[in-house]
């Protein structure tokens, strides 16, 4: 693995100021609520059950002006793939009534590629950016593996809007990221009677970054890397009787990643 992502940094120096790739760990909480704001169901899981990788490219846009700052593009992929574990209920949807509890397990596949512009101030002690980025959201909720499962694949893209800083102690730094995110047209298409399109209501939300990162030289880097990335998804229109109700993502990785500068 680590001799792979040196051939590839190497392939990258000739095109990036900036390579990063690494293993991605995800520990996944998604709950749905009914119309009263009460619990339906959820999907949870540990870190170790759901695993993918990341990778990115930053290109540096000129060269630093008077000011110290400088523009940047960034290119993001992020690939998870995994289980969690289904708990909710069985509902007769002729009567809306609940029958009972009910648990099983779900496959999850979680892709998100995104483009980020970003304009950052560097000085001695710490670099401090503001960012915006565009991005698609692609899950599919696999649950056809079950009796009473079918599965679900919820697609948007988004813009979000924020700040990175980082400060420099020796060879160690210390960042925060943060920032708003929207989702543009949110979807879920389901496999019931057919295949069902939902068109989902505002969908918003916010993350946070957190890595720590320790310089082995002026052009290699490891990082561990906590991020919070909730979605408040919005419930759906109503399609041949049926909606998807409101939900939420509250969805925690840790990465760890090797960074080269070239």
């Amino acid at each position: 693995m680590f001799k792979l992502i040196l051939v590839v940094c190497l392939v990258s120096s000739s095109f990036a100021d900036e390579f990063k790739a690494g293993i991605s760990y995800l520990k996944f909480n998604y709950i749905e609520y009914n119309n009263d704001g009460d619990f339906l169901n959820n999907e949870t899981n540990d870190y170790k059950e759901i695993d993918g990788y990341l990778i990115s490219y930053r290109y540096d846009i000129g060269t630093l002006d008077s000011n110290s700052q400088i523009n940047s593009l960034k290119l993001e992929l992020r690939y998870n793939e995994g289980k969690t574990v289904y708990d909710g209920i069985l509902q007769n949807i002729s009567t809306n009534t609940i029958v009972s509890r009910y648990q099983s397990i779900t496959k999850n596949k979680l892709f998100e590629p995104k483009l980020t512009l970003q304009r950052t101030t560097y000085t001695k002690n710490y670099d401090i950016g503001l960012f915006f980025s565009y991005g698609i959201k692609d899950w599919t909720r696999d649950m056809s593996i079950n009796p009473y499962g079918f599965k679900e694949i919820y697609n948007w893209q988004f813009y979000d809007f924020g700040f990175d800083i980082v400060a420099y102690d020796g060879a160690w730094e210390l960042g925060v990221k943060a920032a708003r995110q929207k989702a543009l047209d949110p979807t879920m298409k389901a496999n019931i009677d057919g295949e069902t399109t939902f068109d989902l209501g505002e969908t918003k939300g916010y993350y946070y970054k957190i890595p720590l990162g320790y310089n082995i030289n002026k052009n290699i880097k490891l990082e561990l890397e906590y991020e919070y990335n909730k979605w408040n998804i919005g419930k759906s229109k109503v399609v041949n009787n049926m909606y998807q109700p409101q939900s939420e993502t509250n969805n925690k990785y840790l990465s760890l990643n090797i960074v080269c500068r070239f």
